[in-house]
């Protein structure tokens, strides 16, 4: 593509009276944009041949500086038409080296003011292929100064380079889970609409989210059609314009360049001499790198021209419309900015300023996170950590209660521990089961109780306690195992035997309770007042006359000092007076009565 431009270059250079008696001869040699092969073809042409005056190219900024690095041996003017990285601003560096269009500084300064201009933020960056990095670089030095100087919280969430289709996939990712609503690209406008499908397939569209390009390619009309189904760019042409529907481009068009070229030359100097003029929209040439630095910080000689900021309005073949021209007075708009051609919010600026107390201008963060997370201003939404939880709208992740967990990332709510286990602190990822011996019948407990006597927990994790087999028991709370159940009767030969109710135990049987006792299931018997049986017989009952001479209890028990069956006689020695038994006066008689049942 370059080498007929170059000839016809050549040819109206002998046609016009610039050289008058001369002719113009082009050596011709071919870069293929590496350092290596640029920086060989120069000191060839330079050293075999004859001789060279200057060279015209190339237009790969890092094949630019290896050029002029070589020209620099050579004392040889170096003109470039296109190589734009700020790094070739470098005077000293440089000397011999200027070049026909502006510095890619421009095309970012203007997406930083328009940023600034809205109050953005937080913002993220990427690039594409080695050639744009240099105004990727400069965007971010832009943003540097302000954070150095305390004038401007800028956040980048993402600093990213596209070079292939995984890379778009990715970032594309990345973007919508940092929640990067304004991005600034420097890319091609291959590369950029791969992106672009990306984020259409993931439905991040206007005016929720928001792109610059700091233009780099061809970013023309018919754009849509052009990359439309390519492999990297699986979307359709109406697809790419949803998607891209307010994008807006800092950037130069070539007719632009060529047009004011053409007309600057005719008006400087009678058409004659070098054109050291504004070029229109694409800034002034910096004609021998000679300029002094009028730019703050310093450019080292690049001068501020005219920069153009189109915006994607149309749809396929009739996209772009030119909205801004930026120079360093400020942005003179030309029209209402707008969000989305698929949206009626816009900007109403086409008066040259744009009036912000009317307008409506998305955010650069998203209004409310979704249940499970909440919004960190470097990553966006975040998801709650486990053991901690957040309902739509928290600020913050609050802790689970006692009793409650998370275990997993992003939860709205805490669980309940379920019956049979527990916790007792804040923010628990999980829950303990209850140990052996224990158990917890409730969920969303913060303890385990012992098991009841009766009862055992043979394993952990229980909600109910076993209970022991019939005529088993336990003799404490707490039970471990069925080991800890043991007869709460009498066994006989091998069999427990468990007398209820006002029986007694027997030889292997359960025997109701005579008259007179009072039984529990046990070998033995309570005596009823009134009653009495001998420790000999303590089943064998007898009713007493008087009945209070009898005052029951165990066997044996008579009251007043009372001996004999049934509490009817006085020790030896004494006798009766009137309620207990006294020693014997002289001449006295004892006395008995007997009342068998």
């Amino acid at each position: 593509m370059a080498e007929p431009l170059l000839a016809l270059a050549a040819q109206e250079i002998e046609d016009s009276n610039y050289l008058p008696g001369y002719r113009v001869n082009l050596h011709l040699t071919d870069s293929g944009c590496d350092t290596a092969q640029g920086t060989e073809a120069t000191i060839e042409a330079f050293t075999v041949g004859p001789t060279k005056h200057a060279i015209l190219g190339d237009s790969c900024s890092q094949v630019c500086a290896a050029v002029s690095d070589a020209a620099r041996l050579f004392k040889v003017l170096m003109v470039s038409p296109g190589c734009d990285s700020p790094d070739l601003s470098d005077r000293p560096r440089y000397p011999y080296f200027t070049r026909m269009t502006p510095s890619d500084r421009f095309k970012v300064t203007a997406i930083y003011e328009v940023f600034k201009m809205f109050g953005w933020r937080r913002v993220g960056v990427m690039d594409g292929l080695f050639y744009t990095a240099g105004a990727k670089a400069f965007f971010l030095e832009l943003l540097q100064r302000d954070l150095d100087a305390g004038t401007y919280d800028w956040t980048v969430l993402l600093d990213r380079t596209v070079n292939t289709l995984a890379d778009a996939e990715s970032v594309a990712d990345e973007v919508k889970v940092r929640d990067s609503r304004i991005n600034m690209m420097v890319l091609p406008e291959f590369i950029g609409m791969w992106v672009m499908c990306q984020f259409y397939l993931r439905d991040m569209l206007p005016p929720d989210y928001v792109w610059f390009e700091a233009a780099f390619g061809n970013w023309v009309n018919d754009l849509f059609n052009i990359m439309a189904g390519a492999p990297e760019c699986n979307c359709t042409a109406e697809q790419l314009a949803r998607v891209s529907g307010g994008l807006m481009i800092s950037g130069t068009r070539l007719a632009d360049i060529s047009n004011y070229y053409n007309t600057a030359c005719q008006q400087f100097a009678n058409g004659v001499g070098a054109c050291d003029d504004v070029w229109g929209l694409t800034g002034r040439v910096r004609q021998f790198n000679s300029i002094e630095p009028t730019t703050i910080p310093p450019s080292f000689g690049d001068r501020d021209g005219v920069q153009l900021i189109r915006q994607i309005t149309g749809g396929p073949g009739n996209e772009f419309t030119d909205l801004a021209q930026r120079s360093s007075s400020g942005i003179l708009w030309q029209a209402d900015l707008v969000w989305s051609p698929y949206d009626t919010r816009r900007v109403p600026c086409s008066t040259g300023t744009c009036a912000l107390g009317a307008a409506w201008v998305p955010s650069d963060r998203i209004a409310q996170c979704a249940a499970g997370t909440v919004f960190s201003v470097q990553l966006g939404c975040i998801a709650c950590e486990a053991g901690r939880y957040a309902s739509a709208g928290m600020l913050e992740c609050e802790p689970c209660g006692v009793g409650t967990f998370t275990n997993v990332t992003g939860m709205a709510a805490c669980h309940p521990c379920a019956p049979g286990s527990y916790n007792n602190v804040l923010g628990a990822d999980g829950c303990e089961e209850c140990s052996q011996g224990l158990f917890a019948n409730e969920s969303e407990s913060t303890g385990c109780m012992q098991c009841p006597i009766g009862r055992y927990a043979a394993q952990k994790g229980l909600a109910t306690c076993v209970e022991c087999p019939p005529g088993l028991t336990t003799f404490s709370r707490g039970a471990l195992d069925s080991d800890a159940c043991l007869c709460q009767g009498e066994l006989y030969e091998g069999q427990c035997v468990v007398c209820s109710g006002n029986t007694r135990y027997e030889a292997g049987a359960c025997i109701p309770c005579s008259e007179g006792l009072t039984c529990n299931g046990a070998r033995t018997a309570v005596v009823q007042p009134g009653f009495f049986t001998d420790t000999a017989a303590p089943f064998d009952v007898y009713r007493c006359l008087p009945s209070e001479s009898c005052p029951g209890g165990l066997p044996g028990t008579c009251a007043g000092g009372r001996i004999g069956v049934p509490c009817t006689q006085c020790p030896a020695g004494q006798a009766w007076s009137t309620d207990v038994c006294a020693d014997c006066a002289p001449f006295s008689l004892g006395g008995w009565v007997l009342a068998g049942i």
